[in-house]
C-alpha cells in the first residue's frame, strides 16, 4: 500500500492551518498568542540559563496533557504559541520527523479501529493506513511507524504488526496475526519487535523478533521496550535473547508509571514525588525529587531530557501547571511553567 495524498474520496475534511518558521532550535510557530497562567506556588529553580526548553517540542492539549484524546496542539516546550491541530474526531498524536505529527481519527475501515494520518510541516495531510488498533511506536529516525493493524475477521485479533514509512513506500508485516495486541515496540536499531496485551489480571505471552530473526514467545507480559544491546524490557524484568536468561531489574513493575525514552539507555519511574532512573548499561541508579503534587512521564521526553508534567491540585481541572525537565546526562533539574492558548 502507498500513502495516498489529497485524494477527494477520502473526505478527511481536514483543516490543519499551520504556519512555521524553521530555526536551529526546531519549526518555530506563529499560532495564537497567550497570556501568561499565574503559578499557584513557587515549584522550584528553572533550569540552568544556558538551556532553552524550546529545543523540546510539545504536543499535547491546550491545557498541557500530552496523552489525552481529543484536543490537539502542537508547539515548544515553555512557549505559549500553540498550534492547534484540526483533525476531525482525531483522538492522539505523536511527533515524527522534520517536524510532522501522525495522527489517529476515527472512521477507520472497521468498528475498533482508526485511521492514521501524517501531518506534514506545511499543513499537508495523507492517510497512511485505516484499520489502526492499540498504540502506535515511532521508530528512532522519525520516518517510520510501526503498528498493529485489524484482522478483517474481527473478534480482537489483529492482521501483526506492521512496519509503516512515512514516505509512502510499501507498508511490511513484522509480527504475525495474532488473537489481540494492544502495544508494539521496537528497538533502537528498528531490529526487533515486540508485541504485547493485557487482557486482565492473567499475562499473557510477548510475541517478539530479535535481529530480525523469526517469531517467538520468550516471556509473559507487557514489553516497555528494548535496551541498547537488544534485550527486550518488559513488566517483569529483562529478557537477553542470546542467552535465554530473564534478569530481575529493580523498579520494573513497582510503579504506576514506567517509560523508556529513545536511545534504550535509561528506563524512568515515579516513586511518589520523586523520578528515579535506571541505567540500563551500567546499573548506575539515580533519584530526583520533585516538588509535592500529581506528577506523570510525559512522551515530550528524549533521549536526554526526562519531562514530567504537574497537573493542577484542583480536582475538577485537568490541566497543568508545570513541566519538570531533568537533564539525563549532566543531572540537573528545573522547573518550566505551562502556557497554553486562551
Amino acid at each position: 500500500m502507498t500513502l495516498r495524498t489529497g485524494s477527494a474520496g477520502l473526505a478527511l475534511a481536514i483543516t490543519v492551518s499551520v504556519c512555521l518558521l524553521l530555526s536551529g532550535n526546531g519549526p518555530q510557530l506563529r499560532a495564537q498568542e497567550a497570556s501568561p497562567v499565574a503559578l499557584a506556588a513557587d515549584f522550584g529553580p528553572p533550569p540552568p540559563d544556558w538551556f532553552d526548553p524550546g529545543t523540546i517540542a510539545y504536543l499535547g492539549t491546550r491545557f498541557g496533557v500530552t496523552d489525552q484524546s481529543g484536543d490537539l496542539w502542537m508547539g515548544r516546550l515553555g512557549d505559549a504559541r500553540l498550534m492547534p491541530i484540526d483533525v476531525p474526531d482525531h483522538r492522539n498524536g505523536w511527533l515524527v520527523g522534520d517536524g510532522g505529527v501522525v495522527v489517529t481519527a476515527g472512521g477507520g475501515s472497521g468498528p475498533a479501529s482508526s485511521r492514521l494520518l501524517l501531518v506534514r510541516q506545511d499543513g499537508q495531510v495523507s492517510e497512511l493506513v485505516d484499520d489502526i488498533v492499540g498504540a502506535i511506536a515511532v521508530g528512532s529516525g522519525g520516518s517510520v511507524v510501526y503498528a498493529l493493524r485489524a484482522d478483517p475477521t474481527g473478534d480482537g485479533r489483529v492482521s501483526g504488526a506492521w512496519r509503516v514509512p512515512l514516505d509512502g513506500s510499501s507498508i511490511r508485516r513484522i509480527l504475525p496475526p495474532a488473537r489481540g495486541g494492544g502495544s508494539v515496540v521496537v528497538s533502537p536499531d528498528e531490529r526487533s519487535y515486540a508485541r504485547g496485551w493485557d487482557p486482565g489480571d492473567e499475562p499473557v505471552a510477548i510475541e517478539a523478533r530479535f535481529d530480525l530473526g523469526r517469531p517467538v514467545r520468550p516471556v509473559k507480559g507487557e514489553p516497555l521496550g528494548f535496551d541498547a544491546a537488544g534485550r527486550l524490557v518488559f513488566g517483569a524484568g529483562r529478557y537477553d535473547p542470546r542467552t535465554g536468561r530473564v534478569e530481575r531489574l529493580k523498579w520494573v513493575g513497582e510503579h504506576a508509571s514506567e517509560f523508556m525514552p529513545p536511545g534504550g539507555r535509561t528506563l524512568l519511574s515515579l516513586d511518589g514525588d520523586s523520578l528515579l532512573a535506571l541505567d540500563l548499561v551500567d546499573g548506575r541508579e539515580r533519584r530526583w525529587d520533585l516538588a509535592p503534587g500529581d506528577w506523570f512521564i510525559t512522551g515530550l521526553t528524549t533521549e536526554r531530557h526526562a519531562v514530567i508534567a504537574r497537573l493542577s491540585a484542583d480536582v475538577m481541572s485537568e490541566a497543568v501547571e508545570v513541566f519538570a525537565v531533568v537533564d539525563l546526562r549532566e543531572g540537573w533539574l528545573g522547573y518550566v511553567p505551562f502556557v497554553g492558548p486562551e
